[in-house]
């Protein structure tokens, strides 16, 4: 119920597992309502001092349940301190909870749609509905519960301000004050009641006063309890005012839960318990329920004239009483349960035919006791002993008894032979050992006797039976597996992979004649082989050919040749016939031509064997590593052979180029990526006198482009080693350096321009031809004219 000051709530956020606390959020409420009328009573008059307030809240919020689940609270403190059946209500707070379960548990909670009743009228029967509605449609059970406290005891405190305001899960619940319980929440006759099915609530209030009242509602999905929902509200009962009432009762019966009477003869009598105004007429109108008949109503009008109608027996009935007057009409009904036959059978005695559990029913789900000679209270028990077992089925104010044996009468003891094994044949006779009973061999139905003759190995089984009960009995009779192994023809090389390892699981041992003791071996060489298998107390031995032919033929490894091909290919000796895919059938062919050859064999046994080799052909390299030449002393030669090529000098060096400042004979070979050579030799002399050793070097030179006399020194390439030439001005300044110039010899030009007509000097170093080194400077003269 809300009140004025629950404008906002604050929802706390728990681990359902740890009661860690996990923050909370606020709701605000959205609107109040009043609600002043009572939809429960038809013909009552409204109180003017009742009034109650309810507000609705709404609230959008994201929770990560995790993999322990989440629990959502509301706590507020102070219930009405005029409550009566719990202690100290002023203090004992209010807690509502419900759990979000896991991630991997995906579920809905179930609502309820109808409000609590708005005010309870004293001696007066109220049927109110408490069902809930679940999204995912799981199966609901009703109850009542004990309600939860919780909230700081503070009248003055609207919203919390800190974490101890909040009371930590597992939640606390309420204490009751005394003569109240979870089963006795309200005082009334007929007793407080919820339907476990429907949710249907009943109570007839025998007392004034403010209750709270607790509802459980669980879900099960699958048969497994997946979540509970709570509801916790009070019930103010009134002395009312009724317009009319309509209200019965039975007088020869057993009110139970204010859901159902029960009566224990056909013919019951009903008492009008209705209330009317006074100085009103009224009219009773009785429909007794009864399904057999169309003549089951009765019309009174005078409610204290009891009223009596004979059923036809066992039944459940529903009487309904509707009072009519001028003011007001108002309808009662009320399951009335006929028991005036036993309405049970425990039926036949049971036998069993060994140790047994069984489950003794006795078929009374509404029965107000059940009492069974073994102690047992409910309507069924379990048993496992023999014997008489009795039960007293109470309805109120008649009981009915009835009596079941329990026995067991099981077949005589008896064997046939164990499971045997035969080495070669099956004869034996199987005998159950006891007499004067009855015996149906899986031989035949006709095989009956206690007795029967087996000449076949499998597996045998025979049913004994006394009277009531049949036993079982299997023999496994079987014959030693004996391994025939077909002998074996193999061309060329072979290996031959023989497997008995389905006989593994038999039990059966193995010795081969190449000593392995596997289930499975390899042969590769031919003659006679034997296996050697052992199951228990059975040998058996079996032996087996291998034969092998095998073709000599071996055309030898892919060549390749240079320049010319002459080779001579043999197909072996073992052949009666050649097929070459030249189209020869000779034994040998002679090949001067490059390419794949092959040839297939046959011999006398009719194995083929094939070969192939693959010829390959190409021309050596040619090449010339120069003409002879001569060289100064202290002249290196760099000799340099083809690129692509893998090398080898006369010198033993197998690099592409060498360098040499000795006379001698140079060779190098050559060797392609086919492996074919080729080879070129230069002949070196070293000579002093090759170059002049005294160079002449002019004073003048005449760089007019008349194409005399351009270049100073000469205009030819100086060939001396080391030659090096400088020129400077006469203050200096160098003009011309031939390491750093193009040519080795100046043309008169000084940064593009000719230089004027006068003296310049100059100094020159080179290597003279019997290997000296030379220095010379001096003077030259550059003239125009």
């Amino acid at each position: 119920m809300a009140i004025s000051s629950d404008k906002e709530l604050f929802i706390s956020k728990w681990d359902a597992v740890t009661g860690d606390f996990l923050g909370d959020f606020k709701i605000d409420s959205i609107r109040t309502e009043k609600v002043t009328k009572s939809e429960n009573y038809a013909c009552v008059t409204e109180p003017g001092n009742v009034c109650v307030s309810s507000n609705i809240y709404i609230s959008d919020q994201i929770i990560n349940p995790g993999e322990n689940g989440v629990l959502l609270a509301w706590q507020r403190c102070c219930r009405n301190s005029i409550i009566d059946n719990i202690i100290y209500p002023i203090g004992t707070g209010f807690t509502a909870w419900t759990k979000i379960p896991p991630t991997n548990k995906k579920n809905s909670s179930p609502f309820f749609t109808a409000l609590p009743p708005v005010f309870v009228c004293l001696d007066a029967p109220l049927v109110v509905s408490q069902a809930a509605i679940d999204p995912d449609g799981d199966s609901l059970v009703y109850s009542l519960t004990t309600p939860y406290l919780g909230g700081a005891y503070n009248s003055d405190q609207e919203r919390p301000s800190s974490l101890e305001f909040y009371d930590k899960p597992p939640f606390k619940k309420i204490r009751w004050s005394g003569g109240y319980s979870e089963f006795n929440q309200v005082p009334g006759s007929p007793s407080f009641y919820i339907n476990r099915q429907t949710g249907i609530l009943s109570v007839t209030p025998s007392k004034i006063g403010v209750f709270v009242i607790g509802i459980l509602v669980e879900e099960y999905r699958d048969g497994q309890l997946f979540g509970e929902t709570r509801r916790d509200y009070q019930l103010n009962v009134i002395d009312c005012n009724f317009n009319v009432l309509a209200n019965l009762s039975l007088e020869n019966g057993v009110q139970v839960n204010g859901q159902y009477s029960l009566a224990c003869s056909d013919s019951v009598k009903l008492k009008n318990l209705s209330v009317t105004e006074s100085n009103i007429s009224e009219k009773y109108f009785w429909d007794f329920g009864d399904p057999t008949t169309n003549t089951d109503t009765l019309t009174t009008f005078d409610k204290n004239i009891d009223v009596e109608y004979i059923y036809p027996g066992n039944g459940d009935y529903t009487v309904t009483l509707t009072v009519t007057s001028k003011t007001c009409d108002d309808t009662y009904k009320h399951i009335l349960k006929v028991r005036s036959d036993r309405p049970f059978d425990l039926g036949l005695d049971k036998i069993f035919c060994g140790d047994f559990t069984c489950i003794l029913d006795s078929y009374t789900p509404d029965a107000l006791e059940v009492s069974w000679s073994n102690g047992a209270k409910s309507i069924r028990t379990q048993v496992s002993d023999t014997g008489k077992y009795d039960v007293l089925v109470s309805y109120g104010k008649c009981s009915y008894r009835d009596t079941i044996g329990v026995y067991i009468d099981p077949v005589p003891e008896f064997s046939i032979p164990s499971d045997s094994l035969f080495c070669d044949s099956v004869h034996v006779v199987l005998d159950v050992g006891v007499s004067d009973l009855r015996y149906q061999w899986s031989t035949g139905a006709n095989d009956t006797l206690q007795s029967v003759k087996i000449n076949q190995a499998g597996i045998y089984n025979v049913a004994v039976s006394n009277e009531l009960c049949t036993a079982y009995a299997y023999v496994n009779l079987s014959l030693a597996d004996k391994e025939d192994i077909d002998d074996a023809f193999y061309c060329n090389q072979f290996q031959h992979v023989l497997n008995l390892s389905h006989l593994e699981a038999k039990g059966v041992l193995f010795l081969w004649s190449n000593n392995s003791t596997n289930s499975e071996t390899t042969y590769s060489q031919k003659g006679l082989h034997w296996v050697e298998t052992t199951q228990q107390h059975c040998i058996h031995k079996d032996t087996f050919l291998i034969a092998n032919s095998v073709i000599d033929l071996d055309l030898g490894q892919d060549f390749h040749s240079c320049d010319t091909l002459n080779v001579m290919l043999d197909g072996g000796p073992d052949g009666v016939m050649y097929n070459w895919n030249t189209g020869e059938a000779t034994r040998a062919i002679s090949v001067s031509s490059p390419g794949v050859y092959i040839v297939e064999v046959e011999d006398s046994s009719n194995c083929f064997k094939a070969d192939t080799i693959d010829l390959t052909l190409s021309l050596a390299p040619k090449y010339e590593l120069g003409s002879d030449t001569t060289i100064c002393v202290n002249s290196p030669l760099w000799l340099t052979g083809p690129s692509d090529y893998s090398y080898l000098w006369s010198t033993g060096e197998i690099e592409q180029q060498i360098v040499t400042s000795k006379s001698g004979l140079y060779i190098l070979t050559i060797t392609d990526s086919l492996g074919c050579t080729g080879a070129d030799s230069l002949s070196v002399n070293v000579d002093p006198g090759a170059l002049p050793s005294d160079l002449y070097v002019p004073n003048s030179f005449t760089p007019n482009e008349d194409g005399l006399n351009e270049y100073f020194p000469y205009k030819i390439p100086v060939k001396q080693l080391e030659y090096h030439l400088e020129i400077y001005s006469r203050w200096g300044e160098k003009i011309f350096d031939s390491n750093k110039s193009e040519s080795g010899n100046w043309n008169g030009y000084y940064k593009g321009r000719r230089v004027p007509q006068e003296t310049f000097m100059y100094q020159m170093q080179y290597r003279g031809c019997d290997g000296n080194v030379r220095n010379k400077s001096g003077t030259v003269h550059v003239l125009y004219n």
